[in-house]
């Protein structure tokens, strides 16, 4: 909380002479309310301000995809934020300005001005963790390459399993999770191999198998 909240609560209670206590406590939560959910000092705030001039760009497209978003009013928000261009200050944003722009001619409702943050949120939020997947690329053709055996695409399959040992072969720095995501490529390559040529049941020995495996590995890193 800022100082100026703290000087004015230790002020109510010192003046009072401690003899509303529950009134304080309701008045000091009050304060906190109203400070988490303005524009300054929320969250919505910080996850903007984290966000470099790039990424506020590609938020854009991010937004504008009907399958990663399908909030209008969220858009609406995006473009006022972006016609301010205040990034990544957004301090000095006020909710009914924002409140205005989105909801045209209609009277400033707190309850749907949170929710609208809420929503923006979590639009940041699914957009960041596509970020972090497309930085990715060997966990992405690690998960392409399960998704392929699972489904029995052979061609797609084969495709990501020799990127996968390209990958492998040729990289120089290696850590621990480097050397974990190889051992499960190698693992998932001879299963879907071996797996085609066997029954069902040999098929989820394989599975036991691997998790058996697997676990033991883990445990001997000491991860």
């Amino acid at each position: 909380m800022e100082s100026k909240y703290r000087f004015i609560v230790y002020f109510y209670i010192l003046f009072d002479n401690f003899t509303r206590i529950s009134e304080t406590a309701l008045f000091l939560k009050l304060i906190i309310f109203l400070e988490e959910h303005s524009l300054k000092g929320s969250r919505l705030n910080e996850m903007l301000s984290s966000l470099s001039k790039e990424e506020f760009t590609g938020l854009n497209e991010f937004l504008l995809s009907p399958y990663l978003n399908k909030n209008k009013q969220v858009i609406l928000f995006y473009y006022f934020l972006s016609a301010k261009q205040v990034h990544p200050d957004y301090s000095k944003i006020q909710r009914e300005e924002v409140f205005e722009y989105v909801y045209k001619g209609q009277e400033f409702n707190l309850d749907k001005y949170l929710k609208l943050c809420s929503d923006f949120v979590k639009a940041l939020e699914n957009f960041l963790i596509c970020e972090l997947r497309s930085d990715r690329d060997l966990m992405n053709k690690r998960r392409l390459l399960e998704i392929s055996g699972s489904r029995n695409l052979q061609k797609t399959f084969s495709k990501y399993s020799g990127e996968l040992n390209l990958k492998f072969s040729s990289e120089f720095n290696k850590d621990l999770d480097f050397y974990l995501t190889e051992y499960e490529c190698k693992v998932e390559s001879f299963m879907y191999n071996f797996s085609s040529k066997t029954s069902t049941w040999k098929k989820l020995s394989l599975k036991l198998m691997r998790s058996l495996i697997l676990s033991s590995f883990i445990q001997n890193s000491n991860l």
